[in-house]
């Protein structure tokens, strides 16, 4: 039960509905993201046991690291 936990206490959504838990968590990191520069920040709901969602995880970090690493070196022109 997420809500029981203290930390997630605001969730209001239906115990046992994995559904609602993982939109729950997606709209908790999306607040995070507070700061304009990581705006092309993905967010993938993934099991690690899935090597093929692992990929596609590990592939958007790359992606986002060498774009903003050549955005920062001025090989890539900005937005």
């Amino acid at each position: 039960d997420i809500a029981a936990q203290r930390p997630f206490c605001d969730y209001a959504g239906p115990t046992k509905d994995s559904d609602h838990g993982k939109l729950y968590f997606i709209q908790k990191f999306k607040d995070c993201l507070i700061d304009d520069d990581f705006n092309d920040s993905f967010i993938h709901v993934t099991c690690a046991t899935d090597t093929n969602n692992m990929e596609f995880v590990l592939d958007s970090t790359r992606t986002i690291i060498m774009t903003d690493n050549l955005k920062r070196s001025g090989f890539l022109g900005a937005d």
